[in-house]
C-alpha cells in the first residue's frame, strides 16, 4: 500500500522527495518516547547499540559496516562494536566444538 503511493526517489520518513530537516525529526522522536514513557536516547546510542546487537547475532563485520555507511571496516570495529563477556564465551564454543 504505502509502494503504491511513493516512488522510489522518495524517502522512507516523510513518503516525498523532500527529506524531514534533522530538527524537526528529532523534536519529533523525542515527543514520540514521552509519550510512550520511554527515556530519551539520542541517535547516536540507537546507531552503537543496533552495531552491537548485530554482531551479536552474528552479522559480518564487513556487512554491518556497509550497513552503517563506513569507509572500513576498521570504523566499525573501532566506534561502535564492543563485545562482553557473553559474545567473547559464544566465539569461544565455537571454537571448541570444532576441535
Amino acid at each position: 500500500m504505502l509502494k503504491q503511493r511513493c516512488s522510489d526517489d522518495d524517502f522512507f520518513l516523510t513518503g516525498s522527495p523532500r527529506p524531514t530537516e534533522p530538527r524537526t525529526y528529532t523534536l519529533r522522536f523525542k515527543s514520540f518516547l514521552k509519550r510512550i514513557g520511554v527515556p530519551y536516547r539520542n541517535f547516536h546510542s540507537l546507531r552503537h547499540t543496533f552495531a552491537t546487537q548485530c554482531v551479536k547475532s552474528g552479522v559480518d563485520v564487513k556487512t554491518l559496516s556497509e550497513l552503517l555507511g563506513h569507509s572500513s571496516v576498521k570504523i566499525t570495529l573501532d566506534r561502535y562494536v564492543h563485545s562482553d563477556m557473553q559474545l567473547k564465551r559464544k566465539q569461544l564454543e565455537k571454537l571448541y566444538s570444532s576441535l
